[in-house]
């Protein structure tokens, strides 16, 4: 699923600068295929409404939808940090430079990436300002879902949808009660 911007004469523009097309409906598509694809799910009733709460309102703003969402999902899995916007850190450079620059003004001394990040990122840039740079391979661990072999890859939806509030000891590996669907 994707939320559709408006991207005519805007070549270039800023991620915090990019707006929502909202004249497509993409919404309520967004909610009907959720619905669809998780109808059957043990857990759906518990998060539906707050989709749908998230769903209703009008976003203007790309990054103002993903912080918000970010946001509600971390609370969700109980997790507990400090969110900054880079836009707020006045930060300086391109790419890796930019990366590290956010990284020094935050106090960060190791940085996680994924393991994609490769493609991108500069080693030198971390070494040389001091910053422990680590690529992760997230394994996913098996979690109980409806149809068939376990599929990983997936969304956040999913494990929420299927565990309900046992999601977070999923993420952070922790044993799950045998009851997690019951």
């Amino acid at each position: 699923m994707t939320v559709p911007v408006i991207t005519k004469g805007r070549r270039g523009q800023l991620i915090k600068d990019v707006e929502i097309d909202n004249a497509t409906g993409w919404g309520e598509n967004h909610l009907s295929t959720i619905r669809h694809c998780y109808a059957q799910a043990p857990h759906v009733d518990e998060y539906m409404k707050g989709m749908e709460e998230k769903y209703a309102q009008r976003w203007e703003s790309l990054c103002d939808l993903d912080i918000d969402l970010t946001r509600s999902i971390a609370g969700l899995l109980d997790i507990d940090t400090q969110f900054v916007r880079s836009s707020a850190l006045n930060a300086d450079g391109a790419k890796t430079e930019r990366l590290v620059d956010i990284c020094t003004r935050v106090g960060i001394t190791r940085y996680i990436s994924g393991p994609s990040g490769r493609d991108y990122i500069d080693p030198e840039v971390f070494s040389r300002a001091g910053i422990d740079l680590v690529y992760h391979a997230y394994e996913y661990p098996e979690y109980p879902q409806p149809f068939g072999a376990f599929e990983p890859n997936v969304t956040i939806m999913d494990l929420l949808f299927n565990c309900g509030d046992q999601s977070s000891r999923f993420i952070w590996n922790q044993s799950v009660p045998a009851s997690v669907n019951a």
